[in-house]
């Protein structure tokens, strides 16, 4: 073979060892792609309703369809009962919407006693809630 058989020889080989590599790179991408846009991520709400409902046991009503302030939250609202008082969940998209919502219950007359916060979940119990009751919805906090 000359040298010229095996320039071009190699030129071959180099150019299909691109067009390989980069169907392999396409095909990653792809995949990867497809894999993010399958999987699912439970959101906060999601967390904070498997928390309080299947690993507390407590009682999850779902919307809060009687609140329009926590029907309102960006990242959502439950009904829920804890050590059997009743609670609306609002879960804020960010510390200046919990601050909105929270002003937006003060407005509304809701009892300080009654509103409480942590970060960006505000929640609006039934009757002053109790330390045990506080800590409950604060270890299903995400």
């Amino acid at each position: 073979m000359t040298s010229e058989h095996a320039s071009a020889a190699e030129d071959r080989a180099v150019g299909i060892g691109l067009i390989v590599a980069g169907a392999l790179a396409v095909a990653l991408l792809a995949g990867g792609g497809a894999y993010a846009a399958l999987r699912h991520e439970p959101s906060r709400l999601d967390l904070v309703v498997r928390c309080l409902g299947q690993e507390r046991g407590l009682p999850v009503k779902g919307d809060p369809y009687w609140d329009p302030i926590a029907l309102s939250a960006n990242a959502g609202s439950v009904a829920a009962e804890i050590e059997t008082n009743p609670v609306t969940i609002s879960l804020a998209g960010s510390a200046d919407e919990a601050t909105s919502l929270l002003a937006r219950y003060r407005a509304s007359n809701v009892p300080a006693g009654r509103l409480t916060e942590r970060g960006r979940l505000v929640a609006v119990w039934g009757w002053p809630p109790s330390p045990t009751q506080l800590q409950t919805l604060y270890d299903c906090t995400y």
